[in-house]
């Protein structure tokens, strides 16, 4: 006898684009960045993610922690069993992460924010070492009103399991308070 999953898995976080390249250590030290670390882009850093984009081959690859999680959780579960919440822009890159989740056949109920992009995370590579820095961007609009709306409010309580990053207490506490 199987048991119906649909909804069954809810998940919270930053859904974040990110834009992977390999580059030298010249770039790194360029913005001040070490190898193997992980930081919060400020204003110095904001350059950085054109410049991927502009000198390198870069990739595009859907990210953030509990998106990804869940589009792989997904992908082993029956279709239907994974929601997604986070914030976005209303812009390209939210359509990239959408796309991406559609292919794992993950749903996602993103609140849009159409005064800020999407966020976005660099991931330098420099030999054996990987360097992240986020630009939470839209990201870290979340509100908990978005939440609450009737149609997502139902996934919250049909939901059996739920999945929240670390990352998201910073974003929208009363969200996970609820």
């Amino acid at each position: 006898m199987s048991q119906d999953l649909r909804g069954a898995l809810v998940g919270f976080c930053n859904p974040l684009l990110d834009i992977s390249a390999v580059v030298g250590d010249d770039l790194l030290a360029e913005y001040k960045l070490k190898a193997n670390d992980a930081i919060m882009a400020s204003a110095e850093h904001l350059p950085l993610f054109q410049t991927l984009m502009d000198k390198y081959d870069a990739k595009l690859l859907p990210g953030g922690s509990a998106q990804n999680t869940l589009r792989g959780a997904q992908l082993l579960l029956p279709s239907g069993s994974a929601v997604f919440f986070g914030a976005v822009g209303d812009d390209e890159n939210a359509r990239k992460l959408k796309q991406a989740a559609e292919k794992a056949n993950l749903r996602t109920n993103y609140m849009v924010n159409k005064d800020k992009p999407t966020g976005t995370c660099a991931l330098l590579i420099t030999g054996h070492n990987r360097s992240m820095v986020a630009n939470l961007s839209a990201a870290e609009t979340y509100s908990f009103e978005h939440t609450k709306t009737p149609e997502n409010w139902k996934d919250i309580e049909n939901a059996k399991f739920y999945y929240i990053t670390g990352f998201f207490f910073a974003v929208s506490p009363d969200t996970i308070q609820a």
